[in-house]
Order: structure tokens, then sequence, then C-alpha cells
């Protein structure tokens, strides 16, 4: 069912945005879709109907680049799929497109708490939920050994160690002082990601899978279906007073779920949590239109998934010689 005749998605030359559009063609939600990003260096052209390049988050020309790509396209919904725009249109309490349509963001409270990880864990703490302990580098010593060092801000694990040596934690605090301490949760082996979504009537849908994880991202998992986990989640997206859909990345220890970061913005999941029926980028672009979004019927638990790769040749233009 088309819901919108031409959306436009950031990030193209990513995963999540690249999935996103395949969703769409899937569903056929969109009858055109565009991407962009800050460089044309990717296979976009040969996915998205049509690809332009915008301003970086922080640049002052964010805004107005994105506006001049969605008005000369007609764009009637944007959809930002980087955290760093997510966050600077939230703190801009920018909703539309100057001149244009709106934005798909989940709701203020659940960005501002999620793209800051101290936050999230004392928002855990608020809610008397389980949290990791979660200090700043440069204002103590770790509380126990080993534990954690990661950015307080980004994702996707980049700059997370794990500490043994006192003597390391001592350099870090002069190096790293604006970085984060924080609890190492185990075993290594229980942990989860979880898209939890919240419709605007206050229905929320969660699906937690245990995942194998390469460099950060997400390379296989395996779909759970844990009333401990489910109520946590619940517990979570009603806290934030959630709209939208966020990915929660949670271990679950011999006490129970325990949440270490809170993502606001779709997975790199969302293809497979699509195809598996939990539809939270469909849901989002329903409520976007006014619709109730369709009914969940849970996923099959021990359903497995794996995240493949493709091939992208674009050719050269004018003639080539070949390569002997």
């Amino acid at each position: 069912m088309q819901l919108f005749d031409t959306v436009l998605l950031t990030g193209c030359s990513e995963n999540i945005s690249q999935g996103l559009c395949r969703i769409l063609r899937m569903t056929g939600a969109a009858r055109h879709v565009i991407g962009c990003d800050t460089h044309d260096h990717h296979p976009g052209p040969l996915l998205f109907d049509a690809c332009g390049v915008i301003a970086p988050a922080d640049d002052p020309a964010f805004l107005d680049s994105i506006a001049d790509l969605a008005l000369r396209h007609r764009v009637d919904l944007v959809v930002p799929v980087f955290e760093a725009e997510i966050g600077r249109l939230v703190r801009d309490a920018v909703t539309e497109v100057p001149g244009g349509g709106p934005f798909l963001l989940p709701s203020a409270k659940a960005v501002s708490i999620g793209l800051d990880k101290l936050a999230t864990a004392r928002f855990l703490q608020d809610q008397g939920l389980a949290h990791p302990w979660t200090d700043l580098v440069g204002e103590t010593d770790p509380r126990q050994l080993p534990c954690i060092l990661k950015p307080r801000f980004g994702n996707g694990g980049r700059g997370m160690l794990r500490i043994s040596d006192p003597d390391l934690a001592r350099s870090y605090r002069r190096t790293r002082p604006e970085d984060l301490w924080q609890e190492l949760l185990l075993p290594d082996d229980q942990e989860y990601t979880c898209g939890v979504y919240r419709s605007r009537r206050g229905e929320v849908r969660v699906m937690a899978s245990r995942r194998v994880w390469w460099s950060g991202k997400t390379y296989a998992g395996t779909v759970v279906r844990d009333p401990l986990i489910e109520n946590y989640l619940t517990a979570i997206a009603e806290g934030l007073e959630l709209v939208g859909s966020i990915n929660v990345q949670l271990r679950l220890t011999p006490g129970g779920p325990v949440a270490f970061e809170i993502n606001p913005r779709f997975s790199g999941t969302v293809v497979f949590r699509h195809r598996l029926g939990f539809e939270d980028f469909h849901w989002s672009l329903q409520e976007a239109r006014g619709l109730s979004p369709a009914p969940f019927r849970g996923v099959a638990t021990g359903t497995r998934f794996f995240l493949g790769a493709e091939e992208y040749l674009i050719p050269a233009p004018g003639p080539t010689a070949l390569i002997p």
C-alpha cells in the first residue's frame, strides 16, 4: 500500500539506509525513494531513484541542504538515519523540512537520553530498572576491574575497550576524561539486540534476538521470547514516553536483563526484523500517515538470521581499456 509519493533517506552509503530503501520497495509504501549522504562515494545510484549530497549534521548548512534536495524532488517525508542528524534535529526542535514534509523521528525524550550513555544509565536507575554502574573517566577511578571504557556519545562499539590494568586505567583518566567507565556485564555470550516500538496510543511491541557480533555490528542472531526481557523493554519504552522505534542493547546477567545502550534510531537489523514480522519502520510510516500500525503477531522463538553481503559495480563513463 502506497503511503507516500517520495521519501528521502539520509545516510544512503550505509546499510541501515539501504535496508530502509529495500523495505520501501518491498511494501510499496513509497513511489519514489531518494537517498542522500555527505559524500557520493557509494553505490546509492544503483539502489535509489536519485541521490544527492548534503552537509554534515554539525554544519550550519545542514538543514538548508536537506531542504534544497527535498524541494527539488518534492519529498513528502524525510527519514534521518545517522544519530548525529537525529540529535541535531531534536536539539533544534525541528520536526519538518523548511518548506517541505516532516522528519520521521523518535520522540524527543528517547533521543536526548539514548544519545548520551551516562544519561541512559541514570535514566535506568531513576526508573528503578537494572543498570550498569557508569561514571565519568575524568572524575573517578573505575569502581571495579575489569570494566568497560567507552565514549559517552556515539555508537557501533568505536573506542570501546575492556580495561583490566590499573595503571592503564589511570592513564586513560588523563587522555579520555570525557569518556565513561562502565560495569562489565557478564556473561559475554548473553548479549541481545532488541527492537522496541511504542505506538502513539501507547502499545509496546518488542523483539529480542541473542546476537553474534563482529566489530561492533550484529553478524547473526536468534530470536528469543523471554518474559523478563520483554517486561524490562516495555518498562524502558514507557519510562521514555517513547513514540516510534528504538534499539536496546542488553545482556542477560544472572540477575536478569541489563541494558547498556539505547539507540534512538532504526537498527542495522531492520530488514531482518521486517521480514520476520517486526515491521517497526513500516509501522512508523503508517502512523506518520495518521493510520493505525498493522497488527504484530509475534516472531517464532528460535528463528535464526545471518548478515550477508552484496557487490555493486558502477561502470566507468565512456570507453575504457580492459585490464590485462
